[in-house]
């Protein structure tokens, strides 16, 4: 897999470009997308080769982790 980052914001860029990093998945500033290894993506990341980072991973890394909110709900 692929972890591609995006480091800087696509805006000012042209619109092909920025359509390429929502097809990538990548939002917002700093925004982390894991994708599989393939030639049509290869094609996307080099279009945007400026503005992301991209590193070689074995697996997929969980983003799903969340702070305790702080408090408990105890009864209603």
């Amino acid at each position: 897999f692929w972890k591609i980052t995006l480091n800087r914001s696509p805006l000012g860029l042209p619109p092909k470009t920025r359509k390429n990093a929502i097809a990538l998945g990548l939002k917002r500033r700093g925004h982390v997308a894991y994708r599989p290894i393939s030639n049509e993506l290869a094609g996307m990341v080099i279009k945007l080769k400026e503005i992301v980072k991209v590193e070689l991973v074995d697996k997929v890394e969980s983003l799903r982790t969340r702070a305790p909110d702080g408090f408990e709900v105890v009864g209603r």
